[in-house]
């Protein structure tokens, strides 16, 4: 169950979702996961829907995320 703490966020300015590996109150740090290997280093936090991981998989075995903030 180690999946329920990953994250992702959405970047609204570049529309792109982003695995994230560290945020706080004001920054989000993450890759882009289309594998280009930009980083958005940081994003400012009003710019991202910031979602957790549910610890869930659908029906294509793939990771469900919730919007947290």
């Amino acid at each position: 169950m180690n999946d329920r703490f990953k994250y992702r966020f959405w970047h609204k300015p570049t529309k792109k979702m982003v695995n994230c590996y560290g945020f706080n109150r004001d920054f989000v740090f993450g890759d882009v996961l289309d594998g280009i290997g930009t980083v958005y280093n940081p994003a400012k936090f009003e710019d991202c829907i910031l979602m957790q991981c549910t610890g869930l998989k659908d029906k294509n075995k793939k990771l469900i995320y919730e919007g947290i903030f």
